[in-house]
């Protein structure tokens, strides 16, 4: 499991890996160093299973030193978190290389993800913490998939997303 660096997403994915384990899985849970030590701890009964395996995320301009999830910075400063976290590609490929891995499960952030498992052999599965509406509505395919936001200023978010094809009230 390799989720993105913000707490909403990996303490919900840690609970989803305490329920695969308790089917008798094992699971890597990957992340940087600071924010796996700042994980609940885990139950003794759960604890061999879950194996933490810690990236050192990459030095990238302008992301503040230390800085390893959303909550360590202000909002306009994401956008290099989430490059270095995309840097993250070729220390991640050289575990998965080494590593006995069934299932590869990535978060929303992860274009690469599910291409670079297909390429190693890898089964993968896009595990969000949001429902698939909600990500449609507040994020376009073409946003997922890497390019550039479409939605920019607040009066875009005050309409329906120009890429939900049917009439809608509805908007964010």
């Amino acid at each position: 499991m390799f989720p993105w660096l913000a707490f909403g997403h990996l303490i919900p994915s840690l609970e989803l890996a305490k329920l695969i384990v308790q089917k008798g899985h094992h699971i890597s849970f990957v992340s940087t160093p600071r924010n796996i030590e700042c994980l609940p701890k885990l139950s003794p009964n759960l604890a061999s299973f879950i194996k933490f395996v810690k990236l050192t995320l990459p030095k990238v301009d302008n992301l503040p030193e230390n800085v390893e999830a959303t909550i360590d910075v202000p909002y306009d400063v994401v956008q290099y978190l989430k490059k270095a976290y995309d840097d993250l590609e070729e220390p991640l490929t050289c575990f998965l290389k080494s590593s006995k891995v069934d299932w590869h499960f990535y978060d929303l952030i992860l274009f690469w993800a599910s291409t670079l498992a297909s390429k190693l052999g890898i089964k993968s599965s896009f595990y969000n913490i949001c429902t698939s509406p909600c990500v449609g509505f507040i994020v376009p395919p073409s946003v997922l998939m890497g390019d550039d936001p479409v939605r920019a200023k607040i009066k875009d978010f005050i309409v329906p997303p120009s890429w939900i094809s049917f009439s809608t009230i509805v908007a964010y």
